[in-house]
Order: structure tokens, then sequence, then C-alpha cells
């Protein structure tokens, strides 16, 4: 089983490469709190501009609650939850319908058909990504139905 060395019997190189490799793990996680923080400001606010626009006041704390609560026991993510919460709008349900509760009541109901709807989005997009339409011309000819003349028939 290999040790790992005290930083004192460490030759410079390998504390140069201790320390590249520290700083990278660092950047890395901070990088992912950028992400996870950047997917809960777009959730947040589309919940907000949802309900200014129906000029209503939003009760962040009890969403926040909710929100947490289908992490924990769905292990939705905020982005999911915001693509479904779209999912919704585009589909016209009535997310105001309800007077207890907020908007976020009926996401677990219309989260795995958004989720199919995406994926079969990803489907299309990629099938028309690997398109490639043939180059062939084609010329079809129509026949022409011959007309009858008409006769003029002149009754005086």
């Amino acid at each position: 089983m290999l040790l790992a060395k005290k930083l004192s019997d460490m030759t410079e190189e390998e504390r140069t490469a201790h320390e590249l490799k520290k700083e990278e793990e660092k950047a890395k996680k901070q990088a992912l709190q950028e992400e996870k923080t950047r997917q809960f400001v777009a959730f947040t606010d589309l919940l907000n501009d949802l309900y200014l626009e129906r000029g209503i006041e939003p009760n962040f704390p009890m969403m926040m609650s909710q929100a947490k609560r289908y992490i924990e026991t769905y292990g939705y993510t905020y982005p999911s939850m915001t693509f479904t919460m779209k999912y919704m709008v585009a589909k016209g349900v009535n997310i105001f319908g309800y007077e207890q509760g907020s908007i976020l009541n009926l996401l677990p109901y219309y989260h795995n058909e958004a989720k199919n709807y995406y994926e079969q989005t990803v489907a299309i997009k990629k099938g028309f990504k690997n398109f490639k339409p043939k180059d062939e011309s084609r010329t079809v000819v129509y026949k022409q139905k011959k007309r009858r003349k008409l006769l003029h028939i002149d009754f005086d």
C-alpha cells in the first residue's frame, strides 16, 4: 500500500505537481458551484417572471421548500424543474389554477412527460444532424389529358 509522502519529503517537482493538482481540484469545485448557482438562479428567475406576469407576489420560502423536497424525494434537479415549468407553460397548463400552494404543485405530475418530450426532441435533433440529403434530381413528366373540342351549335 502506497502512502502519501509528507510535503517535506517531496522533491521540488513533486511539490509543484501536488500544488497544481490541488489548484485544479479547487478550480473544478468552484466551477461546479458556479454552475449550480447559475442553475438555481435560472429556476428562481423563471418562477419570479411567471408570478410577476400575473401580478402576484411570489412566496419564495414556500416554493423553495417544495423544490428542496422534490430534489430530496424524487431526485429532481433545478434544470429539470426549470424545463418542466417551461414545458407546462408551453403546453398551456393552468399553473395558477389552485388557490393554495404554489405553481410547483403540479410539477411532479408533468415531470416525466416533460422528460420524455425532451428526450424525443434530442433524438429528433440528432437524427437531423446525421441526415444527409441525396443530390439526385428527378424530372417528373405528367401526361396532359386531351381536351375535346367543343362544337358550337347555332340554333338560329
